[in-house]
């Protein structure tokens, strides 16, 4: 309709309401078919429920994030993650942009990620600052306040972790490191590579999980370790339970295990620190009979069995062990499946053993040491040619 300046200036104005009967925000223009075709698109946008109203799009990424974080569900190690990504990086690199302003200016994330590179912050934990970013605006998306993610803009670079292609210990070096152990932890060496289970499945592991007439061992819960120093016990990752197979010798250590070290009676709160406990009569405990921390483990156990197998030289003097990424007790769990692999067992049955939610994740970690099919397809097309050169019954040779 026209404005009061009809005649100078911006003489067309827009209004209108949504469906809920709001007035929306007027918006005025000089050419009265620019200002039809606005109406028009909210027009449509109300009808297919894509209205975004422009006062919503001025919330702060600051405001919203912090909205976003408090309606997020997930463990507690995950929301101590998730928290920490938005008050240390977030906030403080974008926190004073609207939501519009960013969808509107991609460049503005791209920025982002160049500060979050140039202060040497890794590859990996870049990586997931740029997920927890691109969530944040995804929220945003589904609650109206913006049209499009701008963290999937084109001329945004997404962080790319590059391929790496995982090498597994030698057999040699598996049993060197796993009787380089005090005798009280050989047993947990034996299940990591003997099961394929994760250090802190290793640490919750029950007497009752451990079915010697079945020859299984179930993983039903883990010990781990939350932001603040907390143990509690939870589901293993990705909230699973699952099964797997033992052999005899495994489960003869096991069991030699459970008679020279009996299990202890251990409680801790279930998932989050203020949960109630529950307890286990775990395998593996502390000197003081307690459910074993990651890094004390790591640090008076692991590491000098690594030094006793030769993997890394002795510290010098006060200095620390050498740090070997590579070479933690999740070396154990990748033996375990190049083990499986060589043996023939398939991806379905693997990712089923290591308790990986999805295949292709298992395919893609292990599938370079899969077997070289060179030679058999050679046999395979031997075969062939060979059959095509047999006489059919009660005939001649045909030409193929």
């Amino acid at each position: 309709m026209p404005t009061v300046a009809h005649g100078i200036g911006s003489r067309w104005e827009v209004r209108g309401w949504n469906n809920a009967g709001v007035a929306l925000p007027k918006k005025r223009f000089e050419d009265k078919g620019e200002a039809e075709r606005h109406a028009a698109a909210i027009t449509n946008d109300l009808a297919e429920g894509d209205y975004v109203d422009p006062r919503d799009s001025r919330t702060t990424v600051k405001a919203w994030a912090s909205e976003w974080l408090s309606v997020q569900g997930g463990d507690e190690s995950t929301a101590e993650n998730r928290e920490r990504y938005v008050r240390i990086h977030i906030i403080p690199g974008m926190g004073d942009f609207e939501l519009g302003e960013v969808e509107r200016r991609p460049s503005i994330v791209q920025a982002f990620l160049k500060q979050l590179e140039a202060k040497g912050i890794s590859i990996g934990y870049r990586y997931n600052l740029f997920i927890a970013l691109s969530s944040i605006f995804s929220a945003a998306v589904e609650d109206r306040l913006i049209k499009r993610n701008p963290c999937q803009s084109r001329s945004v670079k997404k962080p790319k972790i590059p391929p790496r292609q995982l090498v597994p210990w030698e057999f040699h070096r598996v049993h060197s490191v796993i009787l380089g152990l005090p005798e009280g932890f050989r047993a947990a060496g034996w299940i990591g590579f003997g099961a394929g289970l994760r250090q802190g499945e290793i640490f919750g592991i029950a007497e009752s999980d451990i079915d010697f007439r079945r020859r299984i061992i179930r993983i039903r819960q883990q010990v781990k370790l939350l932001g603040t120093g907390a143990k509690v016990f939870a589901l293993p990752k990705g909230g699973k339970t699952r099964e797997v197979p033992m052999d005899d010798v495994l489960a003869e250590k096991l069991a030699q295990h459970i008679a020279d070290f009996p299990p202890v009676r251990v409680a801790l709160p279930w998932a989050t620190a203020a949960a109630k406990a529950k307890s286990f009569r775990l395998l593996f405990t502390d000197l003081d009979g307690g459910a074993l921390h990651r890094s004390r483990f790591n640090l008076t156990v692991w590491k000098p069995a690594l030094v006793t197998a030769g993997v890394i030289p002795p510290p010098i003097r006060a200095q620390k062990f050498e740090a070997s990424p590579e070479d933690g007790m999740h070396a154990l769990r990748h033996a375990f499946a190049a083990a499986l692999v060589d043996g023939g067992c398939s991806i379905k049955d693997l990712a089923a053993y290591l308790g990986h939610a999805d295949e292709a994740f298992t395919l893609r970690t292990y599938v370079h040491l899969m077997p070289k099919s060179d030679e058999r397809a050679r046999a395979a097309i031997s075969r062939a040619l060979f059959a095509a050169d047999v006489p059919a019954p009660g005939g001649d040779l045909t030409a193929v």
